[in-house]
């Protein structure tokens, strides 16, 4: 069934299909520039279905149709040039593990394998910032990247590269893990949203007390023995990564 056959957001049909003619320049120029011009009928395809599928969260308030089009062709963008790279070269996700490489020749296995890891890249990026994507992109794509390259092209200093790198794997890990656990039917027990943080950097640690007492910063570090900076710091990323795990074992599960 296409589509466009199918009841109408709020938005309407025709703004939906104006607005994703406007994104369209912008898609063939990044395509092509990544050598991957033959995906961008594909692209805006994809740009279309997530515009309908998420056209009851567009809020006139906080900006443009176009505007809120374009950030979903920006991440269809980069998803798509991702997955175009890593089936070329098995560049390496962010996060570490080769996970979503595929390993049989079997068509409909490969298309698993594909649907998957784009289903991943798609949570990362709608979870980092733009930048901390890009950033993630650029040492992807680019096996010969240096750090201070890509510092240099960013204009940010060391320290905040490898924050941002380390948030990408955060995020990574944490939204691989919630994806293997809805695959596998599990319940979205409080347990397990707390269980797919990375059990590191004092994240896990943090959450336990997130929302009950997220406000008392030196209640938490008196509990956990980390510096009250430290859990200062630590306390909104927990939140992020908490929603973010809740929302995929919600959305994803059975």
């Amino acid at each position: 069934m296409s589509l466009l056959t199918l009841s109408a957001p709020a938005i309407g049909v025709d703004r939906i299909e104006t607005a994703v003619r406007a994104t369209r320049p912008f898609v063939i120029r990044r395509l092509l520039e990544a050598g991957c011009g033959g995906e961008v009928d594909g692209a805006l395809q994809e740009v279309r279905e997530v515009l309908w599928r998420r056209a009851g969260d567009f809020d006139p308030a906080r900006g443009t149709l176009d505007a809120y089009t374009f950030g979903i062709a920006r991440n269809v963008v980069q998803a798509t040039v991702r997955t175009a790279y890593r089936q070329r070269a098995q560049v390496d996700l962010p996060g570490g593990e080769d996970t979503w490489t595929s390993q049989t020749d079997d068509p409909l296995e490969s298309m698993v394998d594909s649907f998957a890891q784009r289903r991943l890249l798609e949570y990362i990026a709608d979870t980092v910032s733009a930048r901390d994507w890009e950033i993630a992109t650029a040492f992807a794509l680019d096996e010969d990247a240096s750090p201070a390259t890509v510092a240099a092209e960013f204009g940010v200093s060391d320290r905040q590269l490898r924050a941002s790198r380390a948030w990408v794997r955060q995020v990574a890990s944490t939204a691989r893990a919630a994806l293997e656990a809805a695959d596998a039917g599990r319940r979205p027990e409080r347990a397990l949203i707390l269980g797919c943080l990375p059990d590191s950097d004092g994240l896990r640690t943090v959450a336990v007390f997130v929302p009950a007492l997220q406000h008392a910063v030196s209640v938490i570090a008196e509990q956990t023995g980390l510096s009250e900076g430290r859990v200062r710091s630590r306390l909104p990323k927990a939140r992020v990564l908490l929603q973010l795990a809740e929302r995929i074992l919600g959305t994803e599960g059975c």
